[in-house]
């Protein structure tokens, strides 16, 4: 989603005629990356009333969060998340995030060395100090375009 602005009237079109989880997270990912973090959170938590549980949504809610500075709910969304059975790396990383955002550098690296090598994750931790002397909105840019929240995850994983 390149144009988030050019996206949001369609996909809020598209929403009143279909209750579908997709359009939540996708407004929500939209509203995010215009730095429209309460605007998200907000199409988040309705896409979860209608789909509990949906990992996705977990996930882009407990990001967003974390890049509105909510980093303590955040961080409690992404746990749970990272304990459902169907988490992966991409929710894991996306907890270390949340800890790097929130200054916690031992608990992000804890976490992100369960999927990746030092090397990786001393990568992340570099990034994840970047991306604290941004404002909001200029970290959710800086996020664009990223394999979700794992900012290095080429299969460097950890031997």
């Amino acid at each position: 989603m390149s144009e988030p602005t050019l996206a949001i009237p369609h996909l809020e079109r598209a929403l009143d005629r279909s209750d579908d989880p997709r359009l939540y997270k996708s407004l929500g990912v939209a509203y995010d990356m215009q730095g429209s973090h309460a605007a998200a959170q907000a199409y988040y938590r309705t896409g979860l009333a209608v789909a509990p549980g949906d990992v996705g949504l977990l996930n882009n809610l407990g990001l967003s969060l974390s890049l509105s500075g909510d980093h303590r709910e955040a961080i409690a969304v992404l746990e749970r998340v990272v304990a459902a059975p169907s988490s992966g790396i991409r929710q894991r990383q996306t907890l270390a995030l949340a800890y790097g955002l929130a200054g916690h550098m031992e608990e992000a690296a804890q976490i992100a060395r369960r999927d990746l090598d030092e090397a990786a994750v001393n990568n992340n931790l570099a990034y994840y100090e970047t991306l604290r002397a941004l404002n909001a909105k200029d970290a959710a840019k800086a996020l664009k375009g990223r394999s979700g929240a794992a900012f290095d995850t080429r299969c460097r994983r950890r031997r």
